[in-house]
């Protein structure tokens, strides 16, 4: 106990406790890797993809709406389609309406994939071209035949390009370059009791366990579903008014990776109601051949066991491979089939998430792996938002302990054509 030195100082002797309000203060931690690695790696595969994948790229975003953009460069195509012929049948020079406009410069050669004629653009518009078919072997002017349009056979074939020595070079061919954009989804759940009731049960009083420690797992778990539900199965992304919910709060949802493929151009194929033939995963497998070599294939059970019966059976060079989970011995691991072929590496996960009936329980969908961006929110005052765990500090006398966890997080395929859709016709 402190004393006063004498009667009229203000000064004490010994020391005097000071009480500070820290109702507010929270305990911080980042547990991204935690939750990646202890809760089922195996049953959130697309989580597990932006937690393990060394190719997935990440994004940080303070948009106050969730607002991310990410750049989309894909390969010039070697083929076009033919729309339609404007003019010049059965003349020197045509002039065509492609499919895509933008592909073609003056003094590119094309050849019709057809006829197998071939000739050089002369001039070139944002609607259409002219291009003057080339000469004969003695150098005489020749006329085009009439090429089908419609259909695979009007594809159109970029061979090059002719150019003079003093020529004004045409700015070289990109597919419109482009920002995608997505939005980070915000995940948020808290926990409660009171001190009476967490003394009880980190004292084995509830049912004989500390309740506490289990009602902060399962929680853990059950916004990991939430999150990987939301990576498979959400719509387009979008802003809600603040008016949906009578508030003034922003709103936001990401966007689903199999609705991304299915809106933004991915490929698509389908196999048929029969049993899977080693030939239609071949064909999907060759519509794979853009982008980079590393592909993930997410199939739901009833593919995967298809694909494990023709691993079984010898067709593909295969092997199981654990490459994604905890580095921790013991711990879960994401197994993988591995299927090597043309200059492709294909790593076939089961999504568990795609229950009995929905679309791609027969089927599944191929990501490029170095075209998969991650986005988080920047962090705030507490630290991290791309998943974290806060622990209220209560003072002494304070009616309950109280926890959250928290998630700011969005995903994003730049490149769509790189990624496809397999499914059950």
């Amino acid at each position: 106990m402190s004393l006063k030195i004498n009667s009229s100082s203000t000064v004490k002797q010994g020391l005097s406790g000071a009480i500070v309000p820290v109702g507010t203060t929270f305990e911080v931690r980042d547990v991204w890797k935690k939750v990646m690695e202890r809760v089922d790696p195996y049953q959130y595969p697309i989580q597990a993809l932006t937690a393990y994948n060394k190719r997935m790229k990440w994004v940080t975003t303070s948009n106050p709406q969730g607002l991310f953009e990410f750049p989309e460069r894909e390969l010039t195509p070697n083929m076009d389609t033919l729309v339609s012929i404007t003019s010049g049948t059965g003349t020197g020079t045509l002039r065509i309406v492609p499919g895509e406009p933008n592909l073609y410069v003056k003094g590119k050669t094309i050849q019709f994939l057809d006829t197998k004629e071939s000739g050089t653009i002369t001039n070139a518009t944002s609607t259409y071209f002219d291009v003057l078919r080339d000469y004969d072997s003695d150098g005489n002017a020749q006329n085009w035949t009439t090429p089908a349009a419609g259909g695979t056979s009007a594809n159109i074939l970029s061979t090059g390009m002719a150019l003079g020595d003093k020529s004004d070079p045409p700015e070289n061919v990109y597919m419109m370059g482009y920002m995608r954009e997505g939005r980070v989804q915000l995940f948020q759940y808290t926990m409660s009791m009171t001190d009476m009731m967490r003394a009880s049960a980190m004292a084995g009083g509830v049912y004989g366990g500390d309740w506490w420690k289990q009602h902060l797992e399962d929680t853990m778990i059950a916004m990991k579903r939430d999150t990987e539900m939301a990576y498979n199965t959400n719509e387009n992304h979008q802003l809600l008014p603040s008016a949906t919910y009578g508030s003034t709060e922003v709103i936001t949802k990401l966007e689903g990776v199999p609705y991304a493929i299915k809106t933004y151009g991915g490929f698509s194929d389908t196999y048929g109601n029969g049993v899977l033939q080693k030939s239609q995963l071949l064909k999907f497998l060759r519509m794979s051949k853009r982008g980079s070599t590393h592909k993930t294939f997410l199939v739901g059970d009833e593919l995967c066991g298809q694909i494990e019966d023709i691993a079984d059976d010898k067709l593909y060079s295969t092997e199981k491979i654990s490459v994604l989970g905890s580095l921790k011995d013991g711990g879960d691991k994401l197994e993988i089939l591995r299927i090597k072929t043309y200059n492709l590496i294909v790593d076939v996960i089961r999504n568990p998430m795609w229950e009995e009936g929905t679309e791609y329980y027969s089927g599944g969908i191929i990501l490029d792996n170095n075209y998969l961006y991650g986005c988080n929110f920047a962090n705030d005052g507490k630290g991290s938002r791309k998943w974290r765990w806060e622990q209220a500090i209560q003072p002494n006398g304070k009616p309950y302990e109280l926890a959250q966890y928290l998630s700011h997080v969005g995903i994003g395929l730049a490149c769509a054509p790189y990624h496809g859709r397999f499914t059950r016709s």
